[in-house]
C-alpha cells in the first residue's frame, strides 16, 4: 500500500465525525461559518479547499438585464432543463437525441457518416451504460481511492447507477460535418490547426439512472429497460453553448443521500424555504412538465467562468456524477481538458495522479509544448469529451464507447 495513502480507519473515523453533524456544515457555511465543502475527507472527496469557491450567482444586478446567462445563470439553467425536458411522444425531449455511442460508431467510413435521421429519434428502451468518467477514475487511484471502500449510502447509489450522453441536432451536424467523429478526421484537424468551435445552439447531456420500484414511479423521470426493470433519473449535467465557454448546470434528485451534503448545493432561482420556487414551477408549467415529478430535482450549481472574480477557483459537483471527486470537481476545468493529440487517439489526463479533478484557470502548458517556436501539443475540442473520447480510427472493430442493453 502506497505510504501516502490516509488508512481505512483514520477515514472512516472522519467519516462518522463528518456525518454526525450532517447538514449542519452546510448551513453553517450558508452563514459563512465556514467552507462550502466537507471540512475532512469523505466518500466525495478531499477535505473541501478553502481558498475553492463553490458556484454561485453573481450579486442581484443593477439594471437591465443585458445577459441572463451571465447574470442570472441559476435561472438560465433551470430554463435550459425544462426547455429540453419537455415531453415528446411520451418522453424528455433529450431522449429523442443520439447517444454519442450512435454518432461515433465502429470501423467508421468517411463516405458513410451517420445521419440524424437514421440514429434520432423516441427511444424504446433505456439503454445505458456503466460511467466511462468513474471507470476512467478507477484506474487512477489515489491517497482517497480507498475512501470509496467505506460503507456509506452515496456508495451504494453509484454502484447502483448506469449513465448515458446524448447530443443534440446542432452538436451533431457540427461533429459530422467537420469530420470529428472519426479518429483520422480528428488527426488532420490537429494538423490544420482547426479551430474547433460549436454553434451557440449546441447542446449535450449526461444523466444517471438507478433502478427503482413502481412505489416510487411518481416521484422520478422514468424509464424502462427492454426487460420491463424500471428506472428513475437520479442524476443529470446540462452543457449548453450560450457563451463561448458554455453554460454547465448539474442537477439531481432531491432524495440522493449525498445531495447538499458533502457540497453545499447552490440555486438562488429553483429553492426557496427547501421547497420548488413559484417561480420555477411557473416555467415547469410553461414546458409542459409535471411539477409535481419535477419539483423533486435540485440544482447543485451552475457555471460560467472558472474562477470567481478575485481569482479563486470555484468548484461545482454532483454526488452521483462526480462521486468521489466532488469536492474537486469543475465541469469548465474538466472539459478544457478534452482534447486530441496529433494522432487523433491522445488527449489530456481526465483525473489528477489521485483520481481527482483539474479545477480553476486552464494551463497553457497543457496545450503548447513550445511557445517560441509556438508548437502544440493538445487541439482543444471545444469542452466536449464525447469528441475526445468516442471516435474510433478507421478498421476499429470495438468501439470506444459502446451502447449495450442494459442488464441488471
Amino acid at each position: 500500500m502506497r505510504s501516502n495513502r490516509v488508512s481505512l480507519a483514520v477515514l472512516a473515523a472522519a467519516l462518522t465525525g463528518l456525518l454526525a453533524f450532517g447538514f449542519g456544515l452546510a448551513r453553517a457555511a450558508e452563514d459563512g461559518a465556514g467552507p462550502c465543502g466537507s471540512p475532512v475527507p469523505s466518500v466525495e472527496g478531499p477535505a473541501f479547499d478553502p481558498e475553492n469557491v463553490c458556484a454561485v450567482e453573481p450579486p442581484p444586478q443593477v439594471g437591465p438585464i443585458t445577459d441572463p446567462t451571465v447574470q442570472r445563470p441559476d435561472e438560465t439553467a433551470w430554463r435550459i432543463f425544462s426547455e429540453i425536458n419537455r415531453p415528446v411522444v411520451g418522453q424528455p425531449f433529450w431522449r429523442t437525441w443520439p447517444e454519442q455511442a450512435e454518432v461515433y460508431p465502429p470501423d467508421p467510413d468517411p463516405a458513410n457518416p451517420p445521419t440524424w435521421e437514421e440514429i434520432a429519434g423516441p427511444e424504446p428502451a433505456l439503454r445505458v451504460r456503466p460511467s466511462v468518467q468513474q471507470r476512467i477514475r478507477a484506474t487512477t487511484p489515489g491517497p482517497t481511492a480507498a475512501l470509496v471502500e467505506l460503507t456509506d449510502p452515496c456508495t451504494a447509489l453509484h454502484d447502483a447507477q448506469n449513465e448515458e450522453t446524448r447530443i443534440n441536432r446542432q452538436t451533431f451536424d457540427y461533429v459530422i460535418e467537420n469530420d470529428l467523429w472519426y479518429v483520422e478526421g480528428k488527426a488532420k484537424a490537429f494538423a490544420d490547426g482547426f479551430l474547433v468551435n460549436f454553434p451557440t445552439d449546441s447542446r449535450e447531456i449526461k444523466a444517471n439512472w438507478v433502478p427503482i420500484d413502481a412505489a416510487r414511479r411518481g416521484a422520478y423521470v422514468t424509464a424502462t429497460d427492454s426487460s420491463g426493470q424500471l428506472w428513475g433519473l437520479v442524476a443529470m449535467h446540462v452543457l449548453s453553448k450560450e457563451v463561448p465557454n458554455w453554460i454547465w448546470a448539474t442537477f439531481e434528485h432531491a432524495a440522493n443521500p449525498c445531495y447538499d451534503k458533502y457540497l453545499r448545493a447552490q440555486d438562488r432561482f429553483g429553492l426557496r424555504d427547501g421547497k420548488t420556487s413559484p417561480e420555477l414551477a411557473a416555467v415547469f408549467e410553461e414546458n409542459g412538465l409535471d411539477v409535481s415529478v419535477y419539483s423533486n430535482y435540485r440544482l447543485d450549481g451552475a457555471q460560467v467562468d472558472f474562477t470567481d472574480p478575485t481569482g479563486r477557483p470555484i468548484v461545482v459537483g454532483n454526488s452521483v456524477t462526480e462521486f468521489g471527486f466532488q469536492t474537486t470537481a469543475s465541469c469548465m476545468t474538466c472539459h478544457a481538458r478534452a482534447t486530441t493529440d496529433a494522432t487523433g487517439k491522445g488527449h489530456l489526463s481526465v483525473f489528477d495522479q489521485h483520481g481527482q479533478s483539474d479545477h480553476g484557470t486552464p494551463d497553457p502548458d497543457w496545450y503548447f509544448a513550445s511557445f517560441d517556436p509556438l508548437q502544440r501539443s493538445y487541439l482543444p475540442l471545444d469542452f466536449l469529451w464525447s469528441v475526445a473520447l468516442c471516435p474510433n480510427a478507421i478498421g476499429q472493430e470495438e468501439a470506444n464507447c459502446t451502447l449495450p442493453d442494459v442488464d441488471q
